[in-house]
C-alpha cells in the first residue's frame, strides 16, 4: 500500500529510511464502520493456541485491539475463548501503565469511561455532572502531599500521581498480540516462534532486546478519535531487517517496535552475526504540517517480568494566568459566589471541561459562569 504520509518536522530523514525498508501493509481503525465478514464459530482456528473447528470454544467476542483502548468495532474470528481470557490478564496491565489517561481522553470501555483511584486513593479522577455539565474530576485526598503543581505566573500547571503496579512484560505482549493479530492468514505459519512466546512465556532473553520499543507523545491536537494500528511489510528480502513492523495508536501516544523471529529470517540467520539496524516508523501525519510539533519520545524497557510499582504519571494544563488571578469562589452551603484569591494548597479537587461549558449553580442561588 503506498499512500503519500508526513511526519513530525526535523523528522524526515527518518520517515524516507523507514520508507526505504518497508511500505504500509494494512491499516485498521476502530472507526471503521463496516467490519470485514467473520467465519461461523465452527470453522474457526485459533491463531494462538491452533484449537480448530470446535464452535463451543469459540463464543465470547475477540477484539483485534483492547476493548479498554476504546475498540469496540474491530474483532476476530481467529481467537478462541481461553487465549481471549488468557490474553484479557494481560489488558489489565496494559490500562495499568496508561494510569490516568483513560479517565482524561474519556476512553470508553465495555459500558463507559473508567474511574481511576491511585494507590491508597491519595488521587482519584472521574467523569462528573454536576453543576449541569460534564467534567473530568481529579480529587486528591490529602492537600499537604504537593501534587497539584499550580503556577499563577505562567499558567503552566501539572498534576502528579502514583500508577497502579503492573508488570511491564505484559504490556509489550499484548501490544505483540495486537501486532500478530495483523497479519495476514498465510504469514501466520511463520511467526510460530513469537505466537509460542506469548502463551507459553519461554524465551524471555530472545525477546528481552524486541521488548524495548519506542513510545511518542503527539500534542493534544493530534489525538485521534479512535485506536488505529500499521502494519508494515518489509520491501525488498534483500533488506537484512524484520520482515514485518507494527505502529499503535492510541490518543496521543504511538507505539512502534519490529515483529520479531520471522522463520524464513531465522533461516538466513538475519537475527545473528552482524548488527541489525531496525528502522521504525516516526509518527505518520495525513495532511502537511504547519510549525512546529511539541512531542515526547523514549525508549520504554517492557522487558521486565517483575511487578512495577510506584511509577509517576503526570497530567499537564495551561490556564490562561490573567484568569487564574481574577477567580471567584462558590460556597455550597449559603450558595454565595463572591471573589477569592487562588491558594493553590487548597486545592482538594479540579474538574475539566469543554470550553463552551456554563456552569449552573444549585437552585438556591442565580449565578452563572462562564
Amino acid at each position: 500500500m503506498d499512500v503519500k504520509v508526513f511526519t513530525i518536522p526535523g523528522l524526515e530523514e527518518e520517515m524516507t529510511a523507514f520508507h526505504e525498508s518497508y511500505n504500509i501493509h494494512h491499516i485498521v481503525s476502530a472507526l471503521d464502520e463496516t467490519p470485514s465478514p467473520l467465519k461461523s464459530k465452527g470453522e474457526r482456528v485459533c491463531r494462538f493456541c491452533g484449537l480448530a473447528n470446535d464452535a463451543s470454544k469459540f463464543q465470547n467476542i475477540s477484539h483485534l485491539i483492547p476493548h479498554q483502548l476504546g475498540n469496540n468495532r474491530l474483532i476476530s474470528d481467529f481467537e478462541c475463548d481461553e487465549c481471549n481470557a488468557f490474553f484479557g490478564k494481560f489488558e489489565n496491565d496494559l490500562a495499568y501503565s496508561l494510569g490516568m489517561t483513560r479517565t482524561i481522553y474519556k476512553t470508553k470501555g465495555k459500558n463507559k469511561v473508567p474511574a481511576f483511584k491511585s494507590p491508597n486513593e491519595l488521587i482519584t479522577a472521574k467523569i462528573n455532572r454536576d453543576f449541569g455539565f460534564e467534567s473530568t474530576e481529579i480529587k486528591r485526598k490529602d492537600t499537604t502531599v504537593p501534587n497539584f503543581l499550580i503556577n499563577k505566573e505562567t499558567g503552566q500547571n501539572s498534576i502528579s500521581y502514583i500508577k497502579n503496579s503492573y508488570t511491564p512484560v505484559h504490556v509489550y505482549k499484548v501490544l505483540l498480540k495486537i501486532a500478530l493479530s495483523l497479519l495476514p492468514a498465510e504469514e501466520v505459519k511463520n511467526y510460530q516462534v513469537p505466537l509460542g512466546y506469548l502463551r507459553r512465556g519461554n524465551l524471555e532473553k530472545e525477546f528481552s532486546e524486541f521488548a524495548k520499543i519506542f513510545q511518542y507523545q503527539m500534542p493534544l491536537d493530534h489525538r485521534l478519535l479512535a485506536p488505529t494500528a500499521f502494519l508494515f511489510e518489509r520491501r525488498l528480502p534483500a533488506n537484512r531487517v524484520p520482515k514485518h513492523s507494527f505502529a499503535l495508536y492510541f490518543e496521543n501516544f504511538i507505539y512502534t517496535f519490529p515483529i520479531p523471529f520471522y522463520e524464513p529470517d531465522i533461516k538466513q540467520n538475519i537475527y545473528n552475526g552482524e548488527e541489525m539496524i531496525i528502522p521504525l516508523c516516526p509518527p505518520i501525519l495525513t495532511d502537511k504540517p504547519q510549525g512546529e510539533i511539541v512531542y515526547q519520545r523514549r525508549l520504554v524497557d517492557l522487558s521486565s517480568n517483575e511487578l512495577l510499582k510506584g511509577e509517576k504519571g503526570f497530567i499537564q494544563f495551561n490556564a490562561d494566568p490573567e484568569i487564574l488571578k481574577n477567580l471567584v469562589a462558590f460556597d455550597p452551603v449559603t450558595g454565595k459566589v463572591s471573589s477569592r484569591e487562588l491558594n493553590p494548597d487548597e486545592i482538594i479537587g479540579i474538574h475539566f471541561v469543554s470550553p463552551d461549558s456554563e456552569i449552573k449553580f444549585p437552585p438556591n442561588n442565580n449565578s452563572s459562569l462562564e
